[in-house]
Order: structure tokens, then C-alpha cells, then sequence
């Protein structure tokens, strides 16, 4: 897959997508590009995506929001077992070290563990009530996690039609759909819920399916007529279908997924060929990617940025966690820890009680992020390590030496055309 280097990308004029994937996966994404597809994430035991497709991040700010809102999960500050254990059971090899000792000795250092043995660890997490992670081990977790995966990019810009929708005109096409048919949904996802039965699951999965797809046939019939021709075939439409209902021009950025074919309704596949693997310097790690769209992004786009209606804006300290030296002492890690914890935890009360449906963000999270970012730099200027210092030693030693032999190289290049001139006279 071609690299391009993410300076080299026209983000004003463009819209991009960015898919998220390990590294890996580089050799298969060659060969068959993105598929749309029902995959795990995008079904669960529910199995509600009725229509294959291609998820992706919508430009800087999608991308920026994905990993916003990764970075509010490990660290919730509420007890939350099945996150822990979806963590446990897909990103072992990230967790930190205080989980994996409750793990035999012999199989800690495992990339990934037998179910048996995620059985065994989630039910010793919950008798030492360890639910969570500390921020300092969250960032931790998305660092390594990040490092082991890259971005595959490609233009997506959207499809453009005729006309525009109004609120009228979406809710005018929702009326549409059928209530026998949402009704039957209804009762088909409470029986799934409740079913330990994996081919009943599999058979009520395949009625609803249909069913879904009929509530999209009602929908579309009504919302081809309001919007009228399509003036530009885009990678996507301002359609989020999912499950039961129809909703126009509210597509998450972080969650965007391709345009679907009206006749045949699967969404929209990705050509190898369309694709590319962003790059900085040829580095193709998510983490020096991530670094540099932060660097890029548009700054009246910050609300989007935060992602929901009570996402905390994270990845600002995550990023600075970055730069911090590897050896910071507990004490120090504590202190980080406890301070994100506690604005994130005033923000979000601010969002809940005070703010509810605010958008655009509060002077409370400017103060509090500019505060949290102080108190960490101060740390990294404070804890640069000896063998650090004595790198930062060594690279300014080079860095001079080549600039002395720059400059001789330079003195002794000008006396030698002196004296061929004179020569030549």
C-alpha cells in the first residue's frame, strides 16, 4: 500500500476518511481494500446493523473524536464490568501490569488469553473490585495500542443532491414507516436479549434483518422523491441507517460509515487502489499520526472535537502524556491521575446540571484543561531522567560536530577555489 505523508494531504479543500486498522492487516487491505461488511463491533449479540458497510472517521476532527472518546472509556470513574472485560477479552497485551498479576505467572506475558482464562481474570478483577483504569495506565493502554496500528486514509468526500433536506421533510419520511413492522422489531430484540440459544439468536437475527431493511425501503421511497437527483455520487451520504429508522444529515464524524446502494443495499466498498497508509517521516504508527492531525485540526471544530454530549476534551492530555519521561515516579502518576479525574468529573457535573444541550465549550474546561497541561509540563521538565539528559547530550554533541564540519568543509572549499582562480591568472 502507498504511503503519503499527512503534510502532503489537502485537508481545506478535501474530506477524508480514516480508517483505523493494525498494521497487520497492511498486506490484506492491498489486496482487497476496505469491504463493507457486518462486523463484530458494529453487531454485537444483537446483530442490529442490517446493511454491510465501511466505518471510518470524517476528516481530522472524526479522527480526533475517535480516540477523544477512547480515551473517556478506560478511565469512566464508574464501575463498569462488561467494558472491562470487552478490554480484557480484545487488548490484553495493553493492560497494565497491576491487572496481568492476577493472572497465572506463566501465561502473563501471552498477547492474548484463552476464555477460560478471561473467565478466571474478570472474576478476580470483581473480587478485588478493580473496574477501571488510572489515567496514567489509560494513556498508557492507548500509546501501546496505537503504536500497533496505522491509518488507512482515502478521499470520501460526500454525495450531493438536489435539493437539501428540511426537518419537515425527515420527519415527513419517517412517518412512513410502518408500526406493525417497528412493533415486530421491538418484540424480535427482547427475545434475542433474552435467548442463550445461539441458532435462535441466529433466526430471530435473520427476521429482523428483513424487517429492517423494510423500514429502509418505506423511508428511501419518500426520501427520493424530496431530494431529487444526485448531483455528485460521494463516498457517502448524509444518511445514518441503523437499526429501525432512518436519520438525515446527523452522521457522526467519528462514526461515519460509506453510502449505501439503493438497489441492492449494501454500502459502498473502498478499491485497493483508493487506498493509502497516512505517514510522518515514514512513520506509520496511529500515535505520531494522531499527533500531527491534533497539530492540523481546526480550532472552531473544538466542540465536535469533544464528541458527546458529556465527553471530557482527553486527548489534549493524553497527547502531553506523550512527552512525559517513561520513569515518573507513582507519586507523580497519582498526582496526574487525580487531577484529570477531578475536571473531568466537574465538567461533566457543569454538562449535567448547569449546561444540559450546551454546545460549544465552557470557560470552566478552558481554565481546567490549561491547568491540568501546566502541571504536566512542569513534570516534564522536572523529570527528565540521567540517561536522558545524557541523550539530549550526545544529539546536541553530534548536532554541533556536524555543524563544525559544515562550517570547515565550507572555509576550506572557498580557500581552494581562491587558489585555482590564482592559478589560472
Amino acid at each position: 500500500m502507498e504511503s503519503i505523508d499527512i503534510r502532503d494531504i489537502d485537508f481545506k479543500n478535501k474530506t477524508y476518511g480514516f480508517h483505523f486498522t493494525p498494521q497487520t492487516s497492511e498486506s490484506g487491505l492491498s489486496k482487497t481494500g476496505l469491504e463493507a461488511r457486518i462486523g463484530v463491533n458494529s453487531s454485537g449479540k444483537l446483530g442490529k446493523e442490517a446493511i454491510p458497510k465501511v466505518f471510518f472517521s470524517n476528516g481530522i476532527t472524526g479522527a480526533l473524536m475517535t480516540f477523544n472518546r477512547i480515551a473517556n472509556i478506560p478511565a469512566d470513574g464508574k464501575p463498569n464490568q462488561n467494558t472491562v472485560a470487552m478490554m480484557i477479552k480484545d487488548y490484553y497485551k495493553y493492560l497494565p501490569d497491576r491487572i496481568k498479576a492476577l493472572v497465572p505467572e506463566e501465561k502473563r506475558g501471552l498477547s492474548s488469553l484463552e476464555q477460560d482464562d478471561v473467565n478466571k481474570l474478570i472474576q478476580s478483577l470483581n473480587n478485588n473490585g478493580i473496574y477501571t483504569l488510572d489515567y496514567c495506565e489509560a494513556f498508557e493502554f492507548l500509546r501501546d495500542w496505537m503504536n500497533d496500528n496505522m491509518y488507512a486514509i482515502f478521499e470520501a468526500e460526500p454525495s450531493q443532491y438536489e435539493h437539501e433536506l428540511t426537518q419537515q421533510d425527515i420527519d415527513e419520511i419517517n412517518n412512513v414507516r410502518s408500526p406493525e413492522t417497528l412493533t415486530r422489531i421491538q418484540v424480535l430484540d427482547e427475545a434475542i436479549a433474552l435467548s442463550r440459544d445461539e441458532e435462535e439468536i441466529k433466526r430471530l437475527d435473520v427476521e429482523r434483518k428483513g424487517l429492517s431493511r423494510e423500514v429502509r425501503k418505506q423511508c428511501m421511497e419518500v426520501a427520493y422523491q424530496k431530494r431529487g437527483v444526485k448531483l455528485v455520487d460521494g463516498f457517502f451520504d448524509k444518511e445514518d441507517y441503523n437499526e429501525e429508522h432512518c436519520v438525515f444529515g446527523v452522521q457522526p464524524l467519528n462514526n461515519t460509515h460509506s453510502a449505501i446502494y439503493e438497489n441492492n443495499s449494501l454500502g459502498k466498498s473502498v478499491l485497493p487502489g483508493e487506498l493509502k497508509k497516512a505517514s510522518l517521516d515514514g512513520n506509520i504508527e496511529a500515535v505520531t499520526i494522531i499527533q500531527k492531525l491534533f497539530e492540523e485540526r481546526d480550532i472552531s471544530e473544538e466542540y465536535a472535537m469533544r464528541g458527546g454530549k458529556f465527553d471530557v476534551r482527553l486527548i489534549e492530555f493524553f497527547l502531553q502524556f506523550l512527552k512525559l519521561p517513561k520513569n515518573l515516579s507513582q507519586e507523580a502518576r497519582n498526582e496526574i491521575s487525580q487531577k484529570i479525574s477531578d475536571h473531568r468529573n466537574n465538567i461533566r457535573e457543569i454538562l449535567k446540571t448547569e449546561k444540559k444541550g450546551f454546545l460549544g465549550i465552557l470557560p470552566e474546561e478552558i481554565a481546567g484543561i490549561g491547568d491540568v497541561l501546566d502541571q504536566m509540563k512542569k513534570y516534564q521538565e522536572s523529570f527528565i531522567s540521567r540517561s536522558d539528559a545524557i541523550k539530549i547530550a550526545e544529539d546536541r554533541e553530534v548536532q554541533l560536530e556536524k555543524e563544525n564540519a559544515t562550517e570547515a568543509i565550507a572555509v576550506l572549499t572557498a580557500n581552494r577555489d581562491e587558489k585555482q582562480i590564482e592559478g589560472q591568472k
